[in-house]
């Protein structure tokens, strides 16, 4: 099923709005584990924030 070109934009901006509200960072079990040994250090040092974004 094709849509129209004022449908098809109206579909993929919604959509694109959909996915940045449901969009939910991601932490690794290994930066859960560091950030707790962290944590039961006391260690304050403010942790790196990723984006995301590695360029690929």
């Amino acid at each position: 099923m094709t849509l129209p070109p004022e449908l098809a934009q109206a579909f993929r901006t919604n959509l694109h709005r959909f996915e940045e509200d449901k969009k939910v960072e991601f932490i690794s079990s290994v930066e859960r584990m560091a950030i707790e040994e962290g944590l039961q250090k006391g260690d304050n040092t403010p942790l790196l924030i990723y984006d995301g974004d590695c360029g690929f």
